[in-house]
């Protein structure tokens, strides 16, 4: 009991820490010393009793007090271990125990010897495996020679000892304990030792341990081993509950619990030699990730192995490799055709992982001849075969004279499958390259892939540091990416790793007061979040307003002293607060919506604790590559994109993009039918932009956008897509916020999948961007624009794939190699660009037709109105009218002289509008208006709320019929015309106020009246256009039977029919002569269209090619179905082939005509 009050008593005396300083071990030597001393002193008086007294009555005195002093010994060395992740080797312990059992002066000499050396080998060990910087000197200095290791015939050898600091809940569940042994060059494995040699925990020491024992030898000799090896160790165990499989036998089978991985040679290109300790990564899913950095003891509860390399006499050193010729460019065209063709179908595969041995070894062989190439390079390096010293120049010198990679295509080589310290320094100054947008923009992912470096010193580590000179809002994105990987990540070598970088950019921007400006936004994030902390705490919605108000008027005076730049937006400087405008989001996180203050202009952001926002970042950064793609193949899709900025643990900041609302506000100004109000959508953009060149712009705008997001929220899996994730801007643009569920992690509700389309297209965006229900051209260049979007993301799907290939090692949630998976199989790689065509259109009619999505925005719209108190429902305005965004006044309008109303009109069913001249003192020619005769009511109400007072006349009250037939509409036009008159002959005040003004204000319905009429009662007919149709004729003959392929795209400008409706139209194809229509191939029916899309392929197997080509003609037609045998055909149209035989083949032996082909009509 005393021994244990003692130990506790001198745990207390130090700091409990992985890293230890000067203080802590010169205070355990003194303590271990001291007790030494101790013991040897009673010792040596218990060996020098002589006498028959002292032999009879001391005996027992001096027994007991060698006891006690040797018990001391013992406890101070149990101390140590405790200090240093309960680490006792096994030899310690050993040496140990002889010392105290020592018999003889002459043993406990040597075994004194043995314990000391033992002691300080330890503690030199544990400072070399921390990041401590205290070293011990020497017990006996030895100087090594240098050997290069092309010189080292000797075989790679490890010992494994034993596991210390065990997870006590390995030691409740597990038995028995193994270990296996592989040699990695990067993600390749080299060799193994799996060998199942199991142990169980001892308890024979001061702490719990497994003696492993494992001796391993492989076959590698050193002189070949590549100077990035990696010894991969892992730790797995037999749990003592068996777990019972599929079939109800019970499974006892190993389950791997930890793993580390040492590199063979340090950041010297020394190789290692002696004793390691080893730091275990738990495994909390069964994923090895063989790179990185030599993990160091960072917690004193991480699991420890103890490892012993070979010692040498000699320092081994792996020496640098010279490049003494250069490599000789081929020309690919002195190849054989069918060998160019191979080689071009390999290139084009892009994925090495997915060529079989022969396939590279072929790109081996026939690399000089691709050095053209720059896509090809990941592949060739793939394709080598030998990384060691002897083989190293032959791909040096390649890489020195290949074309040179895009900065795009050189992240590839970031990815831990290419480890070689000199190809990554090569990628690094390809990257460098690039522009600084994409280098700001790829900043997480050279962050991230600090992962798979070495050692810290690396060539991406250094490129950091120098982007953080050249450009100050590098230095803070780099801080921040590197402070959000501290607080997330579950690898600590890494988190490790971004300490120390994070360190080093502080102090070498000291000059520049970064270090003070980081203080100020850690202050300014700190004061935000006890801000949402104490709201969370309050109930009551005003008290909760209340306090904001209060707070951030504290902070806005705080930041008036001392300015802040945003992390998300390091350019702007915080000065204030404008408090008016800031608000707390209706949201269980209780989010804030801040509004900054700066010099010039104001930022407003949400601040959000208690999600991880990382998710929110990487996707927004994947659909800005997107666009990206998109923009470098001229196609512009008005994609708006936001900054998100995590900046802590589950918390962050994004930008808000400002005149903008969600679908769900949207909806709920038309009532709760709104959601199934098919022009809801297009009302609102119509009030937002009054004139007809804004409203184009902005259904231009809504149509390019509205295709980007359709195609970047299937391709990358984005669920939860309801009414309050998706939102439009007053001009046009779509967009989506929270991606908390991506790449297949569906959203579920009771254990069914709420997602159910592809991707989110309803009824109201096919209404905007069609005009109307009946197809128009506008519909067909969405389709286009979704097709192109996808086909181009397709083609360059290499970027988007190794930038989420090193995002998958990432502690994202749901970002791993499944997700990976995901999107290439959306990409449908398999498909030609023709076939994905016809895909994705399917997938446009899928998602137009499921009820789902507008299923799923009524309930989630039912639930926000339940769960929205009173104060915050949504009610338009008194002051303003809701078809009309803002107020306007006789100042800005002129002044009304006089109004009529002339006549009603059948416009926008089931409405009809009242036209009303409009005659102003300032304009000699009157205006026009048409308004509704709810628009009037509506007018009504709010002069009455205003004026309450004024005796105003009743308009007519609702009734029970139809309220669009004519009898009614001439009823209420005398009481529109009562109600106007009585109107202007109250007193200016009333009269000319400015909701009065609003509501006669010209807005887009009354300059362009004839374009807006329902598609269902009025027809435009077509026959003053030419019909025409797009298709796509390919040829190849280079196969064992020859194909003929007709791609029948959009069809524009078809007739009426002769009842005045519009057709149901089909496409059918011959090969003439065809007497017997053996050849007919014939499209799916589109009904009522004029401007039908088809997107199908036909296929004819041909047997004698050439003799077609020259002989036959294509027949195209186009048909109406009347239903059974009563078709008729109503254009025809003839290609004869030769024209396609013209054609030059690409290299793959295909002819191509495409293009847009006019009709002759069908008489």
């Amino acid at each position: 009991m005393l021994a244990i009050v003692s130990f506790m008593e001198r745990m207390a005396q130090f700091k409990y820490s992985s890293v230890l300083d000067k203080e802590d071990i010169e205070n355990m030597i003194v303590h271990l010393k001291a007790e030494m001393t101790e013991y040897e002193n009673a010792f040596h008086s218990s060996s020098t009793l002589k006498t028959e007294i002292f032999l009879l009555i001391g005996a027992l005195t001096s027994s007991s007090l060698v006891s006690s002093t040797s018990n001391k010994v013992r406890q101070c060395v149990k101390m140590l271990c405790k200090l240093i992740n309960s680490i006792e080797p096994i030899n310690l312990h050993q040496y140990l125990q002889n010392y105290l059992t020592a018999a003889t002066s002459d043993q406990l000499r040597c075994a004194r010897n043995d314990f000391i050396a033992s002691i300080h080998g330890l503690i030199s060990v544990y400072c070399s495996c921390t990041l401590s910087s205290y070293k011990l000197a020497p017990l006996r200095p030895v100087v090594k020679q240098k050997k290069e290791i092309l010189h080292c015939k000797e075989k790679l050898k490890v010992m494994v000892n034993s596991v210390h600091n065990l997870v006590e809940d390995w030691m409740r569940d597990y038995t028995e304990f193994f270990v296996t042994v592989n040699v990695y060059y990067g993600t390749q494995l080299l060799s193994g030792h799996n060998k199942c040699i199991s142990k169980t925990v001892k308890h024979d020491a001061f702490f719990p341990y497994i003696p492993m024992n494992v001796y391993v030898c492989f076959e590698d000799v050193l002189c070949t081993c590549p100077r990035e090896t990696k010894i991969m160790f892992i730790l797995s165990g037999f749990s003592s509950v068996p777990s019972v499989g599929a079939d109800g036998s019970a499974d006892n089978t190993r389950r791997p619990l930890a793993f580390a991985s040492l590199p063979l040679f340090d950041h010297e290109m020394m190789l290692r030699q002696g004793q390691v300790f080893v730091p275990l990564t738990v495994l909390k899913e069964p994923v090895l990730k063989p790179w990185g950095p030599h993990p160091l003891i960072a917690n004193e509860k991480d699991p420890v192995l103890i490892v012993t390399l070979p010692t040498y006499e000699y320092q081994v050193v792996f020496p640098d490799v010279l490049v003494e010729y250069q490599s000789i460019k081929q020309d690919p065209s002195s190849l054989d055709c069918e060998t160019q063709e191979y080689l071009m179908s390999l290139v084009e595969a892009g994925d090495p992982q997915s060529l079989k041995p022969d396939e590279l070894e072929m790109l081996w062989q026939k690399r000089s001849y691709l050095m053209h190439l720059p896509e090809a390079l990941p592949l060739v390096l793939s394709s080598v075969t030998d990384w060691g010293y002897y083989f190293l120049s032959n791909v040096y010198q390649i890489i020195e004279d290949w074309a040179p990679l895009s900065p795009v295509q050189a992240m590839q080589l970031l990815l831990p499958q290419y480890p070689d310290m000199r190809i990554r320094q090569k990628a690094i100054e390809w990257i460098l390259c690039a522009s600084s947008d994409f280098l700001f923009n790829a900043l997480p992912q050279l962050v991230e892939a600090l992962r798979f470096e070495i050692f810290e010193s690396s060539s991406l580590a250094v490129a950091l540091l120098t982007l953080s000179y050249k450009d100050r809002r590098f230095a803070f994105e780099i801080y921040w990416q590197l402070q959000q990987r501290i607080d997330h990540c579950m690898d600590l070598a890494y988190a490790q790793r971004c300490t120390l970088l994070q360190k080093e950019l502080l102090e070498r921007h000291e000059a520049d007061h970064l270090r003070d400006e980081i203080a100020r936004q850690h202050k300014l994030l700190n004061e935000l979040d006890c801000i949402q902390m104490d709201l969370r705490r309050e109930e009551s919605e005003q008290t909760r307003l209340s306090l904001l108000r209060s707070r951030l008027g504290a902070l806005d005076g705080s930041l008036l002293h001392h300015n802040a730049r945003l992390p998300c937006l390091p350019s702007f400087r915080c000065s204030g607060v404008v408090i008016k405008e800031c608000k707390i989001f209706n949201s269980n996180a209780k989010p804030l919506k801040i509004v900054f203050r700066g010099l010039n202009s104001t930022y407003a952001i949400m601040h959000k604790t208690g999600d991880d926002m990382r998710q929110d970042a990487l996707v927004l950064q994947m659909v800005a590559f997107m666009n990206d793609i998109w923009l470098s193949e001229h196609l512009d899709l008005r994609m708006v994109t936001f900054r998100c900025m995590p900046v802590g643990y589950r918390k962050g900041m994004a930008e808000l993009v400002s005149d903008c609302a969600t679908l769900c506000e949207i909806q709920k100004e038309f009532g709760m039918t709104g959601v199934f109000n098919k022009d809801v959508l297009r009302n609102w953009l119509m009030k937002h932009n009054t004139t007809e060149f804004l409203y184009k712009q902005a259904l231009d705008n809504f149509t390019r956008s509205c295709a980007g997001w359709c195609v970047a929220t299937y391709v990358l899996g984005i669920g939860d897509r309801h009414n309050d994730n998706i939102l439009v801007t007053t001009a046009g643009h779509v967009f989506h916020i929270d991606f908390g569920k991506y790449m297949g992690d569906w959203q579920t509700a009771a254990g069914f999948r709420r997602d159910r389309v592809p991707f989110v297209f309803t009824y109201e965006m096919y209404f905007v961007i069609n005009g109307g229900n009946q197809q128009r051209e506008s519909y067909q260049t969405f389709i286009d624009y979704c097709c192109k979007a996808f086909n181009y993301l397709r083609r360059n799907y290499s970027i988007l794939t190794n930038l989420l290939k090193i995002m998958a090692c990432s502690d994202i949630s749901g970002m791993n190699i499944e997700s990976l998976n995901f999107v290439e199989k959306n990409l449908m790689l398999e498909l030609s660009e023709t076939d994905a065509v016809i895909q994705f259109t399917q997938l446009i009619n899928h998602s137009l037709k499921s009820a789902f999505p507008r299923i799923n925005f009524f309930i989630h719209t039912l639930a926000q109105v339940m769960s929205s108190s009173a104060a915050n429902s949504s009610k338009t305005s008194d002051a303003v009218l809701s078809f009309v965004p803002q107020l306007y006044t006789q100042v800005t309008d002129g002044k009304i002289r006089h109004v009529r109303v002339i006549s009603f009109e059948k416009r926008f069913l089931p409405n009809k509008l009242y036209k009303v001249e409009v005659i102003r003192e300032s304009e000699t020619v009157p205006a026009y208006v048409y308004r509704s005769f709810n628009e009037f009511n509506e007018l009504y109400i709010k002069l009455r709320r205003r004026f309450p007072t004024v005796a105003f006349p009743a308009l007519s009250p609702g009734t029970k019929m139809r309220s669009n037939v004519r009898d009614v509409a001439q009823r209420r036009m005398v009481d529109v015309e009562s109600f106007l008159r009585y109107l202007f002959s109250l007193s200016p005040e009333v009269c000319h106020c400015d909701l009065v003004y609003t509501f006669f204000h010209l807005i887009l319905r009354d300059s362009d009246i004839d374009s807006y009429t329902d598609n269902e009662d009025v027809h435009t007919d077509m026959h003053r256009n030419q019909c025409e149709v797009y298709l796509k004729i390919q040829f190849n003959d280079s196969k064992p039977h020859s194909q003929l392929s007709i791609f029948v795209g959009h069809v524009k400008h078809l007739a009426l029919l002769s009842t005045g409706q519009a057709p149901d139209s089909y496409m059918k194809a011959y090969i003439r002569p065809d007497p017997q229509n053996l050849t007919k191939r014939k499209t799916q029916v589109v009904k009522a269209s004029q401007n039908p899309t088809f997107n199908k392929e036909l296929y004819y197997d041909i047997t004698d090619g050439e003799h077609m080509l020259s002989t036959r003609v294509l027949e195209v037609s186009v048909w109406n179905c009347g239903g059974l045998m009563d078709n008729n055909k109503m254009y025809t149209l003839y290609i004869p082939l030769q024209k396609l035989k013209n054609q030059p083949e690409d290299r793959k032996g295909n002819r191509v005509l495409e293009g847009w082909f006019a009709f002759d009509k069908n008489m």
